[in-house]
């Protein structure tokens, strides 16, 4: 027996003979008022005594219930499949309770065809190009062709350094409730297809182009995609039927 058992059984012994000296004390007191003092002494003892094992009755009770409750509740805790082993984060990817787990453990990458939906989904996005050596990046409404991204332009930068050159265009999109996020990014060469009489470029030329910035925008520049690559990720937690972010 533990030292934990030992100071629990000897608070039962305790209570059994508190209860025994005041079922006496009361059977005292029962006698002289009756006028006999034997028989009342001994009726208060008796009623002590099933006093004190009654108090040690429901404390054995209560000590077996609550074991069965441990012992149940780490039973539930096993099979559902909560308890923590000396797992590391590598092999076990994230370890969260009631068979919880990261989001995404990593990057997904997006096929082409996912690409090109979200190229399609949208009428913003984001050219880089080259501009005397450093990088810029401009923003730009455009539309899709087959493969090509197509949009208008004015006289300035983006005519003066894209048209001949490799660029890059890049779209994202991010869900602040489910935390999820994703992003694509096309490379090819850039031409500007003004006057260009070839079919791609007069199909390219009747796609719907809305520029959001002000003034006249009567250039056409195509960006004919070699790679297109795009990822998705989620943050925060996944249990079953509820997202913990």
């Amino acid at each position: 027996m533990t030292a934990q058992g030992n100071s629990d059984r000897s608070a039962l012994d305790y209570a059994l003979g508190i209860g025994i000296a005041v079922g006496a004390g009361l059977g005292i007191l029962f006698g002289l008022w009756l006028g006999n003092i034997a028989m009342g002494t001994v009726g208060g003892v008796v009623a002590g005594l099933l006093v004190g094992l009654a108090i040690q009755a429901r404390a054995s009770a209560e000590d077996v219930g609550a074991s069965t409750g441990s012992a149940v509740s780490s039973l539930l805790y096993k099979a559902g499949g909560s308890e923590v082993s000396h797992t590391s984060e590598e092999e076990a990817g994230s370890l969260g309770r009631a068979g919880a787990s990261a989001a995404s453990p990593a990057v997904l990458p997006l096929s082409e065809e996912q690409c090109w939906k979200h190229l399609r989904g949208q009428q913003l996005g984001r050219l880089a190009i080259v501009v005397a050596g450093r990088p810029d990046i401009f923003p730009v409404n455009y539309a899709v062709g087959e493969t090509s991204i197509v949009f208008r332009s004015a006289p300035g930068t983006k005519l003066a350094y894209g048209p001949d050159s490799v660029a890059c265009f890049e779209i994202d999109g991010y869900d602040p409730h489910a935390r999820e996020g994703w992003s694509v990014v096309a490379v090819g060469h850039l031409e500007e297809i003004t006057d260009a009489g070839d079919a791609r470029s007069l199909a390219l030329r009747q796609l719907p182009v809305d520029p959001l910035a002000p003034g006249a925008k009567l250039h056409w520049v195509a960006l004919h995609a070699e790679q297109v690559t795009g990822r998705h990720f989620a943050s925060g937690w996944i249990i079953p039927g509820a997202f913990l972010g």
